[in-house]
């Protein structure tokens, strides 16, 4: 797990992403204006707990039994896919019953995923091996091994060629 001013930095990535992302969402609507600050805030919000959430289990866990272990909320991997795909459906449900808006639902949608998913990024770069694919394999890997880059890398080049 990286040390928390990298995690610290996440939220300086949500803030760019998310401005990406409301200019992307006004841009397709036609009116390139920033009537909405508010929404921009929730994004800001959404995106900085998104980055951080893999990690909730590790409060839990040091309420409950006293150490950090931050992989595993009851049978469920946090750093899994399966989970994120749960945290941003929650989300996105979530927003939608709030502003009962699709493109703003889809926008907090698509900040929770990405944020999340650089998350997982983040510490399997600093050297930890991910249960991406939890109920599909128990068996945790990294995305930077040599073979898994290599096979993907493969298998991107055998789509396109």
């Amino acid at each position: 797990m990286p040390y928390p001013p990298t995690h610290l930095l996440f939220f300086g990535l949500s803030v760019l992403v998310a401005v990406i992302i409301l200019i992307a969402t006004l841009s397709f609507e036609g009116n390139l204006r920033f009537r909405d600050k508010g929404f921009l805030a929730v994004l800001l919000i959404a995106g900085g707990i998104a980055a951080l959430f893999p990690d909730v289990s590790a409060v839990w866990n040091f309420i409950l039994n006293g150490n950090l272990r931050h992989n595993m909320i009851g049978p469920l991997p946090s750093h899994s896919i399966l989970f994120g795909l749960i945290t941003v459906v929650l989300a996105s449900t979530l927003c939608y019953f709030i502003y009962l808006d699709r493109i703003k639902t889809a926008s907090l949608g698509l900040m929770v995923g990405i944020m999340f998913f650089f998350h997982l990024v983040l510490d399997d770069f600093a050297g930890g091996n991910i249960p991406y694919l939890y109920p599909l394999s128990d068996s945790s890997f990294s995305i930077f091994d040599f073979h898994v880059l290599g096979s993907i890398i493969q298998v991107i080049r055998s789509l396109l060629f």
